[in-house]
Parts: structure tokens; C-alpha cells; sequence
């Protein structure tokens, strides 16, 4: 290794040592931060590891040496030596102390006579309260129907407390009484608005009745019409067509008279034709009205 580089890694060392904590970094990691301070290649300093680890050791010597030559120079500095007071200094201290206590010795005093005071003056009061009351034992047997009456209440006292009322009082109750009024409102116009949807959906169910309840039309002259999804409206009588074969009786199958251009395409609201289909299902409406005829004889 060249002297140069171990120079400037020594360098770098003593600067670094005291920062890291070499407990949680080992000696791969310590190389790498090398590495990178002085600009080095990635793993370089491998093939040197023996003469670094020495380098280590030595700066880390260096460093405590350091800290032991420090830690004697502190400890050598005498401490500040403290000015001892005077002769003067110390009366004129020992006199304030004294001042000092008697000032609290007279302030207690001062408060305990007060608080005595105070209890003397209650007691006396109460005395003379005692001594001016005379009880007689007959007084609550001859006023007891003066009692009974002030147990009820005065119908002219209670008019006068209720008219002293103050204003701020009656406004807020007319406000209460008008926020009520609101709210009783609103639960009627929501009520209206309930009963309005419900008869708006009652309507459209008999729209929807109506639309299936169709009245009787000759076959020749009647037309394909839609109706419930996945059925077809046909031939009168309210015959329906599906793809299902009926038992023969009001129902007939479409694919006995339609199956030259393909089948029907079925779709969300029913079955719908070309406009060849249709022309070839016309074709065959008298056939089927034979055999509805002979059926409902």
C-alpha cells in the first residue's frame, strides 16, 4: 500500500473513530466509508485488510492517549476561591435575619387575634337572637287554620307572579310555539307526498293490467304485439305464442309454422322479427286460425 494513501486513510481515520460507533460497525463497513471518503474504487482496500486493521489500532490509541492527556489539565484547575465575608458583612446579616422573624412573629399574632375576634362576635349575636325569641307552646294548636290556608296557593298572588314575567321569556315560548307549528307542516306535506306516490303507483300497475287485457281482434287483420319479456302477443283471444308447446288448447308454437329463415331473436322486452319473417309468419295466420277454431268449438 502506497505511504500517501495510508497517510490520507490515517487522516480520515482520527477524524472519523470518534464519530462512529464501532460496536454496531464492523471492519467491512468501516472500509467501505473509507472507500468513499477518499474516492476510491469498490472494494479496494481488500486486498490491504491486514495493514488497515493495524492502522485502526494505532489511531484508536492515539485518540485515548488524547483523551487521557485532556482529563488531568481539567482536574488540576483549582475551584474559584469563595471571598469570605468580613466582620461587617456578617453582623449586618445576622441583623436582618432577626428583623425578618420578628415581622412573621408579629404577623401571626395579628392573625390569630383577629380569627378570635370573629368566633367572640358570632357567639354573642347567637346569644341575643335566643334571648329575644319567646316560645309558646300553644302558638301552632290556635293558628292551625292559618296554616292550612297558606298550604294552598293564592289564586290572586299566583295572576301577579305570572304577569311579571319577563319579555325575553315570552318571546322565546312564541318561538318554541312556532317551531312546532313548522314542524307539524312539514309532517303533513311529507304524509300528502307519501299518499301521492302511492296512488302514481297504483296507476301505473292498472296501465300495466290494461296493456295485457287487450280486447279480441281478428287474426287476419291483427298485428305481433310485445308484452311481458320472453313473450309474444299473437292470434286473438289473448293467446300467447312462446317458445313452449301449450297442451294445444289457447297456446300455439311458432316454430311449427316459422323455421325457413332462421329463428326468432329474443331480447329484454320479448321476441321480435325481420321483416321476412314476419312477411312468412302472415302467410301461415290462416292455418293457425283453422286449428284454433276447430279447438274452441
Amino acid at each position: 500500500m502506497d505511504q500517501s494513501l495510508k497517510s490520507e486513510a490515517k487522516k480520515s481515520l482520527l477524524q472519523l473513530l470518534p464519530i462512529i460507533n464501532l460496536k454496531s460497525t464492523s471492519l467491512d463497513q468501516l472500509l467501505g466509508i473509507l472507500e468513499g471518503q477518499l474516492r476510491v474504487e469498490k472494494n479496494s482496500f481488500l486486498k490491504h485488510k491486514a495493514e488497515l486493521q493495524q492502522l485502526f489500532i494505532e489511531c484508536i490509541s492515539e485518540i485515548q492517549s488524547k483523551q487521557l492527556n485532556e482529563q488531568p489539565k481539567q482536574q488540576q484547575q483549582p475551584p474559584p476561591q469563595q471571598q469570605q465575608p468580613q466582620p461587617q458583612q456578617k453582623i449586618n446579616q445576622n441583623n436582618n435575619k432577626i428583623t425578618k422573624e420578628q415581622t412573621q412573629e408579629k404577623e401571626q399574632k395579628k392573625d390569630t387575634k383577629e380569627k378570635e375576634n370573629k368566633i367572640n362576635k358570632n357567639k354573642k349575636n347567637k346569644k341575643a337572637s335566643l334571648n329575644n325569641f319567646e316560645f309558646k307552646e300553644n302558638d301552632l294548636f290556635e293558628n292551625s287554620d292559618h296554616l292550612t290556608k297558606l298550604s294552598k296557593p293564592n289564586p290572586i298572588i299566583k295572576k301577579q307572579f305570572q304577569n311579571k314575567k319577563p319579555e325575553q321569556e315570552k318571546e322565546k315560548e312564541q318561538e318554541k310555539e312556532k317551531e312546532q307549528e313548522k314542524e307539524q307542516e312539514k309532517e303533513k306535506e311529507q304524509e300528502k307526498e307519501k299518499e301521492q306516490e302511492k296512488e302514481k303507483e297504483q296507476e301505473k300497475e292498472k296501465e300495466k293490467i290494461k296493456k295485457y287485457q287487450q280486447p279480441n281482434e281478428d287474426i287476419a287483420t291483427q298485428k305481433m304485439r310485445q308484452s311481458i319479456p320472453g313473450f309474444i302477443a299473437c292470434l286473438g283471444n289473448s293467446c300467447m305464442v312462446t317458445e313452449n308447446v301449450f297442451r294445444n288448447v289457447k297456446y300455439v308454437h311458432i316454430r311449427k309454422y316459422f323455421l325457413k329463415n332462421g329463428e326468432w331473436r329474443p331480447t329484454k322486452k320479448g321476441i321480435s322479427f325481420t321483416k321476412q319473417q314476419w312477411n312468412e309468419f302472415n302467410s301461415v295466420i290462416p292455418q293457425v286460425q283453422n286449428t284454433i277454431k276447430t279447438k274452441f268449438k
